[in-house]
């Protein structure tokens, strides 16, 4: 029996078929990379989406019609190329009528996952048109997410792929982006530093051209940008802080003698040190005070006179040490106060005995007011 020999025309093929199909995909997602023309990104997606499987397709058919045009050289390939052209056509469109693949699948034309061809021919018009619209958008109405998915590669075996949409709102429309991965992670960070951001796209596909006046694929550019804006950023949040810590601390300074002072010469030596008066104001009653004096002053509350049909304000009574917490509660009840009390890990006054009060006895407070002590365990 005469042994088969090894034909290395198959395998030949094969490799063929391989190096077209990757020189395609490679070709097409480096040119747009360095382009930013979306007539690559269209190619890209042709490609991807269904054009390579056809043209292994057309290189084994063109294989077999070598052949048989070698065993027979009477033979006639044109009805058998129009045959499979024909086939072909009808394959590519049927083909077509299905939703984008997974690649894009997350991609959104009008509100609904598009077929294959209506993204393709969304893409063909911005291509043809070549025309683009600029708006400032909210960073709110803007979204950056990944999509994974997954495809078998051999027999049993299936690989991960992700992919990253940038989704942005345009008056009533929400349009999806793809992106490669340092371009979304960009804008993400842009989104972070910023309420606001200028984004150029094609209004039929939603992709996006150019993000502040720079060119998505002037990735340098556009890295140094948002690092620009990320540093400014925190520089301004430094000095806001600096600002406030000095406001509070001059805020507690004009605040701390203000008791007997009338709130508008208050408001004004806050107004002369352009400060704001940040201060919950309640107006009481009070014989010891004229009209519009401060009275009472603690943290954020400011009580100021009326009116002097009554009194308001009652003195903090004497605390004595050793007395009980229910002592202690009885007399704040009776003197008109509200309390709240703490508990320290500390047996010096004694179990359930008075440690700190938070007045002096004698101090002018107004009635109701939350008054503090505390006790030991």
């Amino acid at each position: 029996m005469k042994k088969k020999s090894f034909d290395w025309k198959i395998v030949c093929g094969v490799l063929l078929m391989v190096v077209i199909v990757a020189f395609l995909l490679f070709i097409n997602t480096f040119l747009y990379a360095k382009t930013n023309l979306l007539i690559f990104y269209f190619f890209d997606v042709c490609c991807k989406d269904s054009f390579c499987v056809w043209l292994c397709i057309l290189l084994i058919f063109l294989n077999v019609m070598y052949d048989m045009k070698k065993k027979d050289e009477k033979f006639k390939a044109t009805k058998p190329f129009v045959i499979f052209f024909a086939i072909s056509v009808v394959g590519l469109l049927v083909v077509n009528l299905f939703p984008v693949s997974k690649a894009y699948s997350e991609v959104m034309i009008d509100g609904k996952r598009p077929s294959k061809i209506g993204y393709k021919l969304n893409l063909l018009c911005d291509v043809v048109l070549d025309s683009t619209a600029t708006d400032t958008i909210d960073t709110k109405d803007m979204e950056i997410f990944e999509n994974s998915y997954t495809y078998r590669t051999r027999r049993a075996h299936r690989r991960t792929q992700r992919s990253y949409y940038v989704v942005y709102k345009v008056n009533f429309n929400t349009y999806y982006s793809l992106e490669e991965k340092q371009i979304a992670g960009c804008i993400a960070n842009l989104m972070l530093a910023t309420d606001t951001i200028e984004i150029e796209y094609y209004p039929n596909s939603g992709i996006i051209k150019s993000v502040n006046g720079i060119a998505k694929n002037e990735y340098e550019l556009l890295r140094n940008s948002v690092s620009k804006i990320e540093n400014d950023k925190d520089e301004q949040k430094d000095n806001e802080e600096i600002d406030n810590e000095a406001n509070e601390l001059a805020a507690a300074y004009l605040m701390q003698d203000c008791v007997g002072k009338t709130l508008m010469d208050v408001q004004k030596q806050f107004e002369e040190n352009e400060i704001n008066f940040n201060y919950n104001i309640t107006y009481i009653s009070s014989q010891i005070f004229a009209i519009d004096q401060i009275a009472f002053f603690e943290e954020g509350d400011v009580y100021v006179v009326n009116d002097n049909s009554k009194e308001d304000l009652v003195a903090f009574p004497r605390l004595k040490a050793g007395m009980t917490k229910s002592e202690i509660i009885d007399v704040l009840t009776e003197a008109g106060f509200d309390y709240e009390c703490d508990e320290f890990e500390c047996s010096n006054c004694g179990k359930n005995k008075l440690h700190t009060v938070g007045y002096s006895a004698g101090t002018l407070i107004p009635k109701g007011h939350k008054v503090w002590f505390s006790v030991d365990e």
